[in-house]
């Protein structure tokens, strides 16, 4: 009875090392909540986590041993803390690069399965992928992916990582993230769209060569897609060619885009529509300046018309030029084809026949 009643009060014989157990919990959460909310201040201005050195006798230690050493002057929780480190009755003291990595770790955990959690709820998404190099050179693909929002109606991006790639071929990206999508949680029936960075890489294998191609598609709307677009078929026009030729070679379709891309008319329209929306462009990206006054983007603009007039005058040479160099590089025949000449009925005699064009590229 007496040891039922001092259990029940709270006053056994190890009720102070009990309380001093529960203490010790309390400290331990409110170090570890304190941490939690310092990678996540870093994580949101992209700030580095790490100094030249992980320990706390030197300055300059990073930026989150250094932030919790700053808060440790008005927060009682750390300055205990820092206190027991520096008496070395702690060794683990929770701030080293293992647990900073560790709880980014959780971190990222955490916030994709929200967003996950938030395109089942949508049902459908779409993803855009983009292959690039880190500083050592291994190929990582970036993921995003993309959905309308149930409760705003809002179109939102979500990036969900980076993915190592051996190979950027066809078919080792489509493993790679059929793979990544699967371990997502989400069934690619209900991928609705895809994009690559607005373009896709396509690598195949002709006459032994690898052939690497990056296409952009014309935007409606944004003057600097439609230059990346032309910009992408005026550098890459033979490469884009041979694609063509092998792709008609298998499915044997004599309406062939190659002949008409190969074609004088269409390399010379395609160096002066190049070089036109390059100055569009600039234009375009200067003016859209927070910071730009409405006399100045006249100004530009007017610039601009002096531009196109002297363009009109004097730049049809220099395309010729340009588009005489491609066209040589290539092995392409430099001339212009004759078009069929429209003959109007004659309804008197005395009436002058049809004249013939000589000269195509005057046409033209």
């Amino acid at each position: 009875m007496e040891a039922e009643k001092r259990f029940r009060c709270g006053k056994t014989i190890d009720a102070s090392v009990q309380k001093q157990i529960l203490l010790e919990k309390q400290h331990w959460r409110e170090i570890l909540e304190r941490l939690l909310a310092t990678v996540q201040f870093l994580a949101s201005y992209n700030r580095p986590f790490r100094g030249h050195r992980d320990t706390l006798e030197v300055e300059k230690s990073g930026n989150v041993i250094d932030r919790i050493k700053h808060s440790a002057m008005f927060e009682p929780v750390l300055r205990e803390h820092l206190q027991r480190i520096e008496d070395k009755r702690i060794h683990n003291h929770y701030l080293g690069k293992n647990i900073q990595n560790e709880l980014i770790a959780l971190v990222a955990k955490h916030v994709k399965q929200t967003i996950i959690q938030k395109i089942l709820q949508a049902k459908y998404y779409s993803i855009i992928l983009d292959c690039t190099t880190d500083i050592s050179h291994i190929e990582l693909m970036t993921v995003i992916l993309r959905h309308v929002d149930e409760v705003s109606g809002n179109i939102e991006e979500h990036f969900i990582g980076f993915i190592t790639v051996e190979k950027t071929t066809a078919e080792e990206l489509t493993k790679t993230i059929l793979f990544e999508i699967d371990e997502l949680g989400l069934d690619i029936k209900n991928c609705r769209g895809q994009g690559y960075d607005n373009g896709a890489n396509m690598q195949g294998e002709k006459s032994g060569e690898k052939v690497n191609i990056t296409l952009k598609p014309l935007s409606e709307t944004r003057w600097e897609c439609r230059a990346e677009s032309v910009k992408a078929v005026r550098y890459q026009l033979q490469e884009i060619a041979e694609c063509l030729e092998e792709v008609t070679q298998k499915s044997n379709d004599p309406n062939s885009l190659q002949g008409e891309m190969l074609s004088s008319e269409f390399v010379l329209s395609l160096v002066v529509w190049y070089e036109i929306l390059v100055k569009i462009n600039l234009v375009s990206k200067v003016s859209k300046k927070s910071n730009m006054q409405l006399d100045t983007a006249l100004k530009h603009l007017e610039e601009f018309m002096c531009c196109l007039e002297d363009y009109r005058q004097n730049g049809y040479n220099s395309a010729i030029v340009a588009a005489n160099e491609i066209a040589q590089e290539m092995n392409l025949v430099r001339e212009f084809r004759q078009c069929r000449i429209r003959r109007t009925k004659r309804m008197f005699d005395y009436e002058d026949p049809d004249e013939v064009l000589v000269n195509p590229a005057d046409r033209f």
